[in-house]
């Protein structure tokens, strides 16, 4: 990672996954973890308190934190304009903004997702192992994916629901750069998989289901 780099993570099926090991590949920079939407409880030090002085002393004894306001089901995010000014004191800037309700396919509706305007990098997240599932067993939320997707609410998920699903998510991020983590491919789904990288004109990276880390090279920031 040769910048600072604030990257936000949509989409369906990893998104959190992905953040963890985000932190731990670059534990040994500077890095604040949060969310505009809600997320997971990080397994880091938590601030909690939405001052700029604090978080800068929490990363003088820290290199990895969350930035949220905890509870036991889960943590929200500082507010956008705090991130803004925490933003210079990190090396790495991971945001959770989207919401999926543990659903492994998803259609962003009109207020969705909930970026930063400084991002620097989108990254989009869908899960192969949605595929052949129909839309109200793994898509969120069901009826609007499928309608989105012109498929009926019981039709399965195939390489076209894919396709336009990864689009509309990539056209979120507008002119910034972008890519598509497809999650939870297996030998099953691998041709479908491979099929949906063809017909997207960005980088799309296969995780594949039972490894433990996405190829190196394209986690190069």
């Amino acid at each position: 990672m040769i910048k600072r780099q604030c990257i936000c993570v949509i989409g369906a099926g990893g998104k959190t996954s992905l953040i963890r090991l985000l932190m731990d590949k670059y534990k040994d920079r500077k890095v604040i973890v949060s969310t505009t939407v809600h997320m997971e409880r990080p397994a880091c030090m938590l601030v909690e308190k939405e001052d700029v002085n604090q978080v800068q002393r929490a990363l003088m004894h820290e290199n990895v934190i969350a930035c949220v306001h905890g509870s036991l089901r889960g943590v929200t995010g500082f507010t956008k304009e705090c991130l803004r000014q925490l933003y210079p004191l990190c090396d790495l800037m991971l945001i959770e903004a989207d919401g999926n309700h543990n659903h492994p396919f998803k259609v962003d509706r009109d207020h969705e997702p909930s970026l930063v305007d400084f991002m620097t990098l989108g990254i989009a997240v869908l899960s192969m192992s949605a595929y052949g599932q129909s839309f109200a067993e793994a898509a969120y939320p069901a009826a609007f994916s499928a309608e989105y997707c012109q498929c009926k609410i019981n039709d399965p998920i195939d390489e076209a629901a894919f396709i336009k699903a990864a689009k509309q998510l990539i056209s979120r991020f507008n002119k910034t750069a972008s890519c598509l983590l497809l999650t939870h491919c297996s030998k099953q789904t691998a041709a479908a998989a491979r099929a949906i990288r063809m017909a997207l004109d960005v980088e799309v990276i296969i995780w594949w289901e039972g490894e433990k880390e996405y190829e190196e090279n394209n986690l190069c920031l």
